[in-house]
Parts: structure tokens; sequence; C-alpha cells
């Protein structure tokens, strides 16, 4: 007699225990959690109950204190769309509001009209068409000067070759001397080179006409390049320069120290040569550099040998204390020449005064602020046309001579009283 086999019942299914204690056994979510061991949550997606949320009750609108005044904000954004808060709140005082500008700010929000998304299509370059130039503010990062820190950037267009220095200035004689290294880096001249609307190269700018600066028309024509400004508020027309100022920003400035603008230069000077331009570009796949020496070198237009003056240039008159400001410093001239009308040149290093042909003073240039710069000879001869003033120094000198010495040390005045002493006995 054959033995019969049983088959042991399959474990049941989570599902199916979920469903049978729910829809035969009519328990509810708690009940069936509780004997499944379950979460109240994992119940509810098995039995494809996830709880509804409820709907949001709708606040009643409340009123404002500008429902008042909407027609009269609608007439002025629709007549003029630029009004600021500020302004509309002094147009509706005398109407009688009262309310603050905080409302006022979200209810223009809503109503003034938005500019529509502008489309914008790549600018593309032939190799040796143009340089983009720019700078860029780096605020006071060096310690103990009191001058901000200025990058200047410039671009070869079709190979994204790049030129960084920085100054403590943006005059026209720095600006032009950077023009000058910048073309001795590239070794050429393109065809036209694209600025912003600085002042140095664009005096005003309307949708009519563009008025140049004339000097640096000129530095332009002699080194035989056209001059292209950017409309205004339009960034996307120099993107080329706009995004490598970016770039620095972020992989060369950040997290560096400098003890000087030389320190800075040094450091920016590496690696722009070893980083900058040996990368591959985000934008084009290519090493910068290569593109540059293999295709676009060589479309770029010689260098002029002529010279074309790229100093700081300045006219003045001498003060009564024989000075003459340049710059916020004061330099000094021969006191004889106090209320001439002298000319001022200065480079990066020095500052050279002349009357008329004549060179009658010169000084190493000061990056600082406010300093006064004196050489000793300039006030030869003025302590005899002033007797009183002499005697007054010589006074002052003895007294300092006179003074006691400390017990731990030996003292003696001033190099320039000592001097002003010796030239009174």
């Amino acid at each position: 007699m054959a033995k019969s086999s049983t088959v042991a019942p399959e474990p049941e299914s989570p599902l199916a225990a979920a469903l049978r204690l729910s829809l035969l056994e009519g328990l509810s979510i708690r009940a069936i959690a509780r004997r499944l061991q379950l979460s109240r949550k994992t119940v509810r997606k098995l039995l494809g109950r996830a709880r509804a949320r409820r709907p949001a009750r709708p606040e009643p609108a409340r009123a404002s204190l500008l429902d008042a005044y909407s027609p009269t904000i609608r007439s002025l954004i629709e007549k003029t769309p630029e009004l600021t808060a500020p302004a509309v709140l002094e147009r509706l005082r005398p109407l009688g509001y009262t309310g603050g500008i905080t409302i006022l700010r979200d209810r223009l929000r809503g109503l003034r009209p938005r500019p529509a998304k502008e489309a914008f299509l790549t600018l593309d370059f032939a190799p040796g068409a143009a340089f983009q130039v720019d700078w860029a503010d780096f605020g006071f990062a060096l310690p103990g000067c009191p001058r901000r820190v200025c990058g200047f950037v410039m671009v070869a267009c079709y190979s994204r070759y790049l030129y960084l220095e920085f100054t403590l200035s943006q005059a026209m004689g720095t600006f032009l001397r950077c023009m000058e290294r910048g073309l001795r880096f590239f070794g050429g001249v393109a065809v036209a080179d694209i600025f912003d609307n600085m002042k140095t190269v664009v005096l005003s700018h309307t949708p009519q006409a563009t008025e140049f600066n004339r000097r640096f028309l000129e530095y332009a024509a002699s080194r035989g390049f056209a001059v292209v400004a950017c409309n205004v508020g339009k960034g996307h027309e120099k993107g080329r320069v706009e995004r490598p100022i970016g770039f620095v920003r972020s992989r060369f400035w950040t997290g560096r120290r400098f003890t000087d603008l030389m320190d800075l230069n040094r450091q920016a000077l590496q690696w722009r040569d070893n980083i900058a331009n040996h990368r591959v570009h985000e934008g084009t796949g290519k090493v910068p550099s290569l593109v540059f020496r293999n295709e676009e070198q060589r479309c770029l237009k010689p260098l002029p040998q002529t010279t074309f003056d790229v100093d700081d240039v300045e006219t003045t008159t001498v003060t009564k204390m024989f000075r003459v400001t340049f710059d916020r410093n004061r330099y000094s001239v021969p006191w004889r020449l106090t209320s001439q009308t002298v000319l001022t040149r200065a480079d990066d290093d020095a500052v050279h005064i002349f009357l008329g042909r004549k060179e009658v003073a010169a000084h190493r240039r000061s990056w600082s602020i406010g300093e006064d710069i004196e050489h000793p000879s300039h006030r030869e001869g003025l302590l005899q046309r002033k007797p009183r003033a002499a005697a007054g120094l010589c006074r002052m000198a003895w007294s300092v001579s006179r003074r006691p010495a400390p017990p731990t040390s030996r003292s003696s005045p001033p190099a320039g009283v000592r001097s002003i002493a010796r030239s009174c006995g």
C-alpha cells in the first residue's frame, strides 16, 4: 500500500497576508500592522492606500493697504517700467499711503513686466581676428598697501591664449603700458581689439555714436589695430575675456597670499604660463598655448617697432610748499618754482617733473597714498631767505639735541634735525 506524501504549504507573502486580513477579516490598518509586525506606512503601500494629503484650505485674501492705490501703481509702471520701489513710494505718500516699502516691493514684483529671454549666438573668430581686453578689480589684497589691486586680462579670441598681469592703477599710462606688454607677449597685433566701456578707451557710448579717447586712438593707430567697443550692458559681447576673469578668480586668486605687487605678478606669471595656457580648455577641448603657436600666431600682424609715449602725463601748478601733487602723493621741486606750471611724467618706477623742456625734479614713484616725498636739495637757499623760519628751526634742533638720553642706550637727534643744526651753527 503506497504511502501518501504531503506538501508543506508555502509561507504567505506580506502582500497576500495584508490583503487577506483587510479584505476577508476586515481588520484596520493599525490591526494589520500589529498582526504582521509592520509599520502602518508599509501596510498602506501594500494595500495601495497611501494616505492622501488633505488639500490645503484656501486662505481668504486679506485686504492690503495698497489695494486702494493699485490703479495708480499700475499706471506708473506702465508709463515708466524702470521706476524703483522708493520712487513709487514717494509718489504714493502725497496720496495718503501710510504703509511700508516691503509690501510695495512685493506688489511691484508682480506688476512689473519681465523682459523676454534673449537668445544668443555663439561668436566665432578667425585666427588673429581679435583680442579682447578688460580690467578686473581684486580689492585691497596687498599687506600695507592702501590701493586696490587691478587685474589686466587680454585674451586671443581664437585660441583663448591668455595674458595676465596685476597693477595698482587703471590710469591711461598704466593701461598703455599693460597693452604694450600684452602685445609683446603675443608677439603681434590682431585685426581688432574689443574693449568694455572703460574711460581710457570710451568717453561716451550712446545708440547713436561712440566717442573714443583720442590718446588711445592714437596708440591703436600706431600699433595698427582697430578699436571696437562693446554695447553698454552687453557682457556677452566680450565673453572671451569675461570667462577667463572668472577662471582667474576661482583657480588662481582663491587661497593665495602675496607680500607685495612683485610677488603677486611673479605668482601670476608662473600660474599663467604653467597652468592656465597649458590646460585643456573647457570650451574648445584644446590646449590654448598649442593652438596659439600652431594656428594663430602666424596670422597676427607684426608689432611695429615705432615707440609711443606710454607715460602718465599731467600738467599742474607748484604749491607754496614747493610741492607737485600727482596720483594722490606730493613730490617736491626746487622752491624757486613756486606757482609755476610744470609737466609731470611718470612710469611704473619714477616721477619726472619738467619746466618747459628742462627736467627740474626726479623721484622714485610712490604707490602709497598721502605721502610727501622731498629731495633735500630742493630747499637749498630757502632758509637764508627766511631768517625767522631758520631761527625757529635752529631752536627746535637745539632743544631736541639737549634732551637727556635714556639711561640704557645712547641717543642722538634725528638725521634731519642734525642737518638743520649744522646749517644753523
